[in-house]
This record gives structure tokens, C-alpha cells and sequence, in this order.
């Protein structure tokens, strides 16, 4: 095993097929956005298989030489196929002699930030599955976003280039004195980065999930007051979600690119596109479904209010906003101001503010309040977000945001 210099984004490759391929696919993108990078093949290690009796043989001299690779890199990239539905016992067996190192194993995960890829067959999803509860449960930081490829679907240049952005993005929380230290950036609330939202993605659709929702579960993630849903969803042409119920839920969705066709079971058959907001108030109940009928993507923001009563006649509204550098109001209990009523005292604006413009916030003080990115880059007393990041924070005289992008386009609600 090589013994370099300490790199920004260590690699690891737990094949020796199209695995490692990927991992140098990784290592190469890296060194192109200016990290250092290196590839560790663990197939190449003299690791036995981990049972006790191997341990009072002694350590293999390769488990302290990775140990140590693992230590000095302060962002890790694994790339690992799908074993039997599972995780490929190289890196099971890795994991199972870092294990018995004392308390080294625990400073090695803890804080750790970590991407994961696969280059896998069907079960490249229970792999990428198996992988994220595994280092979760280790206490790495595991990035939101992941790459399942296959010769279908090989990976994207762009795809890779992305997730080592979010991974690069996040820095080591707590790594001992052995590891690269950074201080945290200050945050005037509670930060969302768009790297650590949950992620599905199917060959249809592309959707990152602020909040817990379907099969993504985290008890500190579940809502934000009576918000309970932000899903940033990309659906591929002539796709979408087909029949499915809701009850007792206000729906609200932000279409930012393309169009979007609704059709419900209270008679509705609408055309949503960019620019357009739509509120369906479920009530006792509603079906309906969300086909991309165009020849293109498109882009939402789907989000989810409980209501202050539940139950009730199912409403709908759909409605075209021209959105400026200013605050345009979407949504407010009694539909003032061209607004959208709701039924819960919450109100939600957008802007597109032009880089170097300053807003000050519309909030009442006191209230609970969110903000979500759609694009682009601001600066909000301080804390910096980027596209994909949510922020919930309390309202206060003064608050004032500053556009850095040209591309800036962002959500604001106040939460009761």
C-alpha cells in the first residue's frame, strides 16, 4: 500500500472491476476541481478474514498503513458493488479488523465525510442502502446525494463532479488530534445543507427531500413547526406520479422549470407550469396525479402544511405570480394581496433578488420562519446559502438577505 502524502478526497475501491474504474473516474474529477486525491484499492490488502482467533495472531501489517491513509484523509469517496443485496465482504472485513484498533475506529468515522457510489446491477440500491445505515450508525456524515451506475446507465462526468462538490462542501465535525480540524461556520438558526438532505433517484425522477419522507426516516428531520414536506423533484418527460391519495394535508407546488399536468378526483385536469403555483387543500381526502407530459424535465418544489382543522371539503388553486427582485406574496390565510389563501396562518413568499441587492425580510417578530434555496447564493445576517440549502431561523427586526448571484431564487415562510 502507498504511503504519500496525506490527499483532500481519499478514494476507496472495494472491487477490482468496474468499481475501481469508478474510483479513479472520482480521483481524476477531483484533481480537476483542485483536491488532491488517491486511490485505495482494498482488494489489494493482506487483510484475513476477521475472526478471533486471526486477532491473537497478531494485526496484518496492512491494517495500520490503511488505518493511517484513513486517518489523514479528511473526506472519504467509497465505491463498492452490490454483494448478495448487500455489502461486498472486502469492505465488511476492512470495517471488521478497523474495528478491534481501540479507540482509533470510533475517531476515524466520527464526523467523517463521506460520498458513496456504485457501479452495480439491480441491487444497487440495497448496497447504497446497507452502506448509508452502516456509516451512519459508524458516525460518519454521509452526503445526502449518491451515484448508482451500471452499463445501462453509466456515470456522468457532471454526476461525479457534483457529489464531490457536496462532499467538499462539508467539512470534519470531530476527528481527533491526528485529523484536519475546521471551524464550523456560524449559523444564526437551523442550517439544512443541500448536501445532507435525503435523496431518491430513479430513473425517472431526481428528488431531494429537506425533511423525513417515504422511506427516509430521521427523528431530528421531521418538520419545521407545521411544515412538514420540501421536495425538490426533477421528473423526467412523460413520467410522474400516477393515482394516489392524501388526506388532511395543505399541498402547495412551486413549479420552476417546465410543466407539470394535474388531474384529481374532484374534476380537475390542469396544465402547471414554470412560474405557476398550485395549493390543494386534501382534506377528508383527495386522489390525484402529477404526469410530466411535455418533451422535457421538470422542476418542482413540493411542499406539505398541516392545516390548523383537519378533515373538510378538498380544495384546489392554481394561479400564475410574476416573481421580482422584491417580495411577491404566494400564500396567506386570507388571500390579501393576490395571495393564495391557506388554511393555517402561514405565509410564503419568493424572490428572484439580482446579485448585490439587499432585502429586508417581511416577518413578524417572533415568528418561526424558513427559508429555502431554490438557486443561486445569498447571505442572510452572516450565514452564507447556496442553492439547496434551508434554513429555519426566528424572526426579527432588521433581518436582511444580499444576493451573490446572479441566479438567486429563493422561498421564504413565516410559520405559525
Amino acid at each position: 500500500m502507498s504511503s504519500s502524502t496525506p490527499v483532500d478526497v481519499l478514494v476507496l475501491a472495494a472491487s477490482n472491476g468496474e468499481n475501481l474504474k469508478l474510483a479513479e473516474r472520482f480521483a481524476d474529477e477531483a484533481r480537476k476541481l483542485g483536491s488532491s486525491a488517491e486511490v485505495l484499492d482494498l482488494t489489494l490488502l493482506d487483510l484475513p478474514l476477521y475472526r478471533p482467533k486471526a486477532e491473537k495472531n497478531g494485526n496484518p501489517a496492512d491494517l495500520a498503513r490503511l488505518q493511517e491513509r484513513l486517518m489523514a484523509a479528511p473526506h472519504w469517496v467509497i465505491c463498492a458493488p452490490e454483494y448478495n443485496g448487500s455489502i461486498p465482504p472486502v469492505f465488511s472485513n476492512a470495517v471488521a479488523w478497523l474495528s478491534v484498533q481501540g479507540d482509533d475506529f470510533r475517531a476515524l468515522f466520527n464526523g467523517r465525510p463521506v460520498a458513496m457510489a456504485t457501479f452495480s446491477g439491480g441491487g444497487g440500491m440495497e448496497l447504497l442502502l446497507s452502506l448509508r445505515i452502516q456509516l451512519t450508525h459508524l458516525g460518519a456524515q454521509v452526503v445526502g446525494r449518491q451515484l448508482l451506475s451500471n452499463y445501462a446507465k453509466p456515470a456522468k462526468d457532471e454526476s461525479i463532479q457534483d457529489l464531490l462538490r457536496r462532499l467538499m462542501q462539508m467539512q470534519p465535525l470531530d476527528l481527533g488530534a491526528k485529523a484536519m480540524t475546521t471551524t464550523p461556520q456560524r449559523s444564526l438558526g437551523r442550517l439544512r445543507p443541500a448536501a445532507e438532505r435525503f435523496h431518491s433517484q430513479r430513473d425517472w425522477l431526481d428528488s431531494w427531500h429537506s425533511f423525513s419522507f417515504s422511506h427516509h426516516h430521521d427523528p431530528n428531520w421531521m418538520g419545521f413547526g407545521p411544515l412538514r414536506v420540501i421536495n425538490d423533484d426533477t421528473i423526467a418527460p412523460g413520467q410522474g406520479f400516477g393515482m394516489h391519495p392524501h388526506q388532511s394535508m395543505e399541498i402547495i407546488t412551486v413549479m420552476v422549470e417546465g410543466e407539470l399536468t394535474h388531474q384529481d378526483s374532484m374534476g380537475h385536469r390542469e396544465v402547471l407550469r414554470a412560474g405557476e403555483v398550485q395549493r390543494m387543500s386534501a382534506g377528508r381526502g383527495v386522489v390525484h396525479s402529477e404526469i410530466n407530459q411535455s418533451a422535457a424535465p421538470c422542476r418542482l418544489l413540493q411542499i406539505w402544511v398541516e392545516p390548523q382543522t383537519p378533515g373538510g371539503d378538498p380544495q384546489y388553486e392554481q394561479k400564475p405570480f410574476a416573481i421580482a427582485e422584491g417580495w411577491t406574496c404566494l400564500l396567506d390565510p386570507s388571500g390579501e394581496a393576490g395571495a393564495m389563501a391557506i388554511q393555517r396562518p402561514v405565509r410564503l413568499w419568493r424572490s428572484q433578488p439580482p446579485a448585490g441587492t439587499s432585502l429586508e425580510l417581511p416577518l413578524q417578530p417572533n415568528h418561526k420562519a424558513w427559508l429555502q434555496l431554490i438557486d443561486g447564493a445569498i447571505t442572510l445576517d452572516g450565514q452564507s446559502l447556496q442553492k439547496g440549502d434551508g434554513l429555519g431561523f426566528e424572526g426579527a427586526p432588521g433581518q436582511t438577505i444580499v444576493s451573490s448571484s446572479s441566479t438567486s431564487d429563493l422561498l421564504l415562510f413565516e410559520l405559525q
